[in-house]
């Protein structure tokens, strides 16, 4: 099975987009449906993320099973900045390519440490 192409904005489409309506449909969107409560729950997230990383680098646990709970992470963190980007209208997609061409305006297509 071939890996879905992240330059494709078809699958990111469709993947922003069902997060949005599935977060429509969460218990306590209404509660939680605001810039402060998006941010602290991103910053939370983003900490899981790298406490796991921490265990990983550390070799605490079963790496494997470590890897997977950081890609749910991940995830999570994806989910918490597509709301903040629906709540401040920020247009994800179009933002993303004009930081793409900024970056290889500024640094072209060779890497540069």
């Amino acid at each position: 099975m071939a890996r879905p192409s992240y330059k494709d904005p078809v699958i990111w489409g469709g993947a922003i987009a069902s997060i949005i309506q599935t977060w429509e449909h969460y218990p306590a969107s209404a509660k939680c449906n605001n810039v402060q409560y998006m941010t602290v729950a991103l910053c939370g997230e983003s900490g899981e993320f790298a406490n796991l990383v921490k265990k990983i680098i550390r070799g605490h646990g079963d790496v494997a099973s470590l890897e997977q709970e950081a890609r749910e992470e991940l995830v999570d963190i994806l989910v918490y900045v597509v709301k903040l980007c629906e709540l401040l209208e920020v247009r994800i997609g179009t933002e993303t390519y004009n930081k793409i061409r900024i970056i290889r305006e500024r640094y072209g297509n060779g890497r540069r440490d």
